[in-house]
């Protein structure tokens, strides 16, 4: 996404326009100053009342849209806002400073009414501000842009009075550190009022030096989107409809700049040992560390609120070391921590376990000891008094009528159960050690910071980073503690496979991580990943930084295969946002219970399970009355209902054309197509492993009409019974269009390709390049904008498969704004057809 300049960069330059052009005027001293301001006072008075209606109706808007609530909306009921428009650098500067002093849960005065009036999303964007305003030490930007801002801050006052309100407001609210600057701010504002002994050329030579200190703010990835964040939460007259992309991408910026410069930090202070030399030094306890923040701010928005309402039926009690009820503990009371974990596939058998202060047995896990576990968590040193654990908060004997009763309430109730969690851990009891884990991501960060154009420029004082990579690369000489390897044995040879941790091929964890990204990772010993004793490294973070780089030659061992594990769990798609992406990710994820439960939560289609009795639940389901073997039809179909035509609108880079599954060769023409329509489809081991993605849409786009009359079948395949038409091959349509439309779809002309093709191409001339029948079928459309699929089929065929899909947009995407590429429902051809696609 390309990031729009804010308010703070933009007026930088219309500051030093303004001086500019009264440079005569304004080394003439305070006489011609007070002239200014005199007409500036006048001016003020006749535009208040427009500007304050202004900022009101531009606050309504913001009030009445969909939209996240912009931290402005809270400063609003705890400060007045100012007169007019010419103080709005003022007043987003002191709503900054208000909230550190107040909302802040690190600062001595903290307000419990400021942070009771922040929502969660909020807070995270608030401690995402205050993590940049505070900055790094060696940071060599970040002065500058202060100085900045503090200055124009005060520029804004029209009179001395008002200065000196201003400049005591801000005196007021500014932490210790940042009085330098405003002090500083003040007093070459000052001299651009003095005459005589102080020259005011000296205001002026500051002021042409803002466009280059701003510019190069401006310019930097990490300042440059921070800026953005604090102008768009914080100016009422910047905020935009663009705000959540904006939070999303500082968020994600900032994840990243977060661990590369703990990485130079934690290489400078020379902790990082040869692997030879001896232990790390000693870890920290979870509780010793700060809370982190989260880097996808809002993880599965698309579900209600009063989804995530209560909390689980019970809770592991740390301290006493038992299983206690929920209700009977005080609501105000209730702070517990998650911990995820795999145990389905570690099981002995049937056996089971009793646990001390467990009111059930557990089952007997192979891995270790259960009856261990009450020790282990005391020691991890959670700063919550309670976790919530599934072996001991969710009944586990479903022979028992009472367990099995909570059992089935508490399965489609995860996302409260996750979601209103004070933090989240994840335990991987195959892991050993994170030695080379952190050397890698030590690595890795420092590698980001020199990919970024001003990253080395930006942090001064510190080690070059080619020369940190090397420090670092020795403690990450072996393969990252996430992957293991097996040894795979053949007639002809014996190699090493890399494979993930256990968890990250789980079905249950996949929803876990998709309701809290911002689990941190914890080993066998309950050891919590992080740089040093100083950074905890969360998962969504780590996704960040993996999705920046890519394996090169000079990777060491740990690093090349975190990346490589990372890329090839297509992790990325965790940063998508749609209901589909469990769907997606699932396909080969490995599940020893019905598959639907262990997902559901994630998707808010729980309507499903919640109709099925005790009788239905603890029976086992029968693989031919699943849709492709995988999901009940009545699962799937809440799903559709939920997503609407977007269900059908996935892409893969895996072409539909070569699915065999019995021979896994290249067809040759007329071989019976084989696809999908769904968002997910298990892909044949022998053939090339591709990834389905949620299709391109856009918040205007609503499904076309002719949608809600498909129907999906046991076998995966769907029957269209009508159909809107954008453009065929073999079918006169009413309306003809030629659309340069994003394209990913199978090579008509190389059936054989493995992959997909993708490019913005005439979507027309695409489809006559099929040999047999195809069409492109609108899914999606607005006014702008249309999504849509292409299907094909062979002359002999009865049936169509799904060739890929396109995308169109009016007229900033593809085509330029001519009103005959506008889309309109004209353009369609709607037709009663009753096709089976495959």
């Amino acid at each position: 996404m390309n990031r729009t300049e804010s308010g703070l960069f933009t007026r930088a330059r219309e500051s030093t326009r303004r001086v500019t052009e009264s440079d005569s005027n304004t080394r003439d001293g305070k006489d011609q100053r007070a002239i200014a301001d005199s007409e500036d006072n006048n001016d003020n008075a006749e535009s208040d009342r427009s500007s304050s209606s202004a900022c009101s109706s531009l606050e309504a808007a913001v009030d009445s849209s969909s939209g996240p609530a912009p931290l402005s909306r809270v400063v609003g009921s705890f400060i007045a806002p100012p007169p007019s428009k010419e103080h709005m650098d003022w007043h987003t500067l002191r709503s900054l400073l208000y909230l550190l002093r107040f909302g802040s849960v690190a600062s001595p005065h903290r307000d419990p009414t400021v942070l009771a009036a922040l929502d969660q999303t909020q807070k995270a964007v608030l401690a995402l501000l205050e993590e940049w305003w505070t900055g790094q030490a060696h940071d060599k930007i970040l002065p500058k842009m202060k100085q900045y801002t503090f200055f124009h801050a005060l520029e804004s006052a029209a009179d001395e009075s008002t200065f000196d309100f201003h400049l005591e407001t801000l005196e007021s609210l500014a932490c210790e550190g940042d009085l330098p600057f405003l002090h500083e701010a003040a007093r070459i504002y000052r001299l651009s009022l003095s005459s005589g002994e102080d020259d005011p050329s000296r205001y002026m030579e500051y002021v042409e030096r803002i466009p280059q200190d701003m510019r190069e703010s401006a310019e930097d990835q990490y300042h440059g989107n921070m800026g953005t964040l604090y102008s768009c939460e914080l100016d009422p007259l910047e905020q935009t409809s663009y705000q959540k992309s904006f939070r999303e991408v500082a968020a994600d910026v900032s994840a990243r700049e977060r661990i590369a410069r703990h990485a130079l930090t934690h290489v400078n202070s020379g902790r990082m040992e040869n692997p030879s030399s001896g232990a790390m030094l000693e870890k920290s306890r979870l509780k010793d560390f700060s809370q982190p923040i989260p880097t996808i701010l809002d993880p599965c928005h698309w579900l209600a609120s009063n989804e995530a309402v209560g909390f689980p039926w019970y809770l592991w009690d740390i301290e006493l070391g038992c299983t206690v009820r929920t209700t009977e503990i005080p609501s105000e009371n209730i702070r517990y921590s998650i911990v995820s974990h795999t145990w389905g596939r570690l099981r002995d058998g049937e056996a089971m376990e009793s646990v001390c202060g467990v009111p059930w047995r557990v089952p007997k896990i192979t891995r270790y000891d259960v009856k261990l576990l009450p020790q282990m968590i005391k020691d991890a040193g959670f700063s919550e008094p309670y976790i919530w654990m599934d072996l001991l908060c969710i009944p586990q004997e479903m022979s028992v009528d009472w367990q099995l009763a909570i059992c089935k309430a508490e399965l489609p109730r995860q996302l409260a159960i996750f979601r209103n969690a004070s933090t989240a851990v994840v335990w991987l009891n195959d892991v050993a050690s994170w030695k080379s884990t952190e050397g890698a991501i030590v690595w890795m960060g420092l590698r980001y910071l020199g990919d970024d154009p001003t990253g080395p420029a930006r942090y001064t004082g510190l080690y070059d980073l080619d020369t940190g990579c090397d420090i670092a690369a020795p403690n990450a000489s072996s393969p990252c503690g996430l992957v293991k390897a097996d040894i795979i044995e053949d007639a002809e040879d014996t190699e090493q496979e890399q494979v993930p941790s256990a968890w990250f091929t789980s079905l249950w964890t996949l929803q876990e991580i998709l309701i809290r990204p911002d689990m941190v990772l914890l080993d066998k010993n309950w050891q919590p990943l992080a740089i040093g004793n100083t950074l905890l490294i969360t998962l969504d973070s780590l996704v960040s930084l993996a999705g920046e780089l890519s394996a090169t030659e000079d990777a060491p061992i740990g690093a090349e295969s975190l990346l490589s594990m990372f890329h090839d769990r297509h992790l990325s798609l965790l940063r998508i946002e749609s209901r589909l992406v469990p769907l997606v990710l699932g396909a080969n994820r490995v599940s020893t219970c019905p598959r639907a439960p262990a997902i559901m939560s994630a998707m808010g289609a729980t309507n499903w399970f919640r109709g099925r009795t005790l009788q239905q639940f603890q029976s086992p389901e029968e693989a031919d009355l699943l849709v492709l073997g995988c999901y009940p039809l009545d699962f799937v179909n809440e799903v559709l209902d939920l997503s609407g035509a977007a269900f059908f609108s996935c892409t893969t880079t895996t072409a539909t054309l070569v699915m065999d599954d019995d021979t896994g060769t290249k067809p040759a023409p007329g071989y019976p197509l084989q696809g999908t329509m769904l968002p997910f489809m298990p892909i044949p081991a022998n053939l090339y492993q591709g990834v389905l993605e949620p299709g391109d849409a856009q918040v205007d786009d609503i499904d076309h009409s002719s949608v809600s009359s498909w129907r999906i079948h046991l076998d995966g395949s769907v029957t269209l019974p009508t159909v809107a038409i954008i453009a065929s091959n073999s079918i006169e349509l009413q309306s003809s269009c030629q659309l340069k439309c994003l394209i990913q779809c199978n090579d008509p002309e190389n059936i054989t390709s493995l992959h997909t093709v993708w490019g913005v191409l005439p979507l027309y001339d695409w489809i006559r390049r099929f040999g047999g029948d195809a069409h492109a079928i609108c899914t999606r459309l607005s006014e702008e904008h249309i999504v849509g699929i292409i299907i094909h089929r062979w002359a002999n065929s009865n049936s169509y498969v799904k060739a890929g899909g396109f995308s169109y947009g009016w007229p900033d995407t593809f085509g330029g704004p001519d009103e005959e590429n506008k889309i309109v429902p004209e353009l369609l051809t709607v037709l009663d057809v009753n096709w089976h696609v495959l």
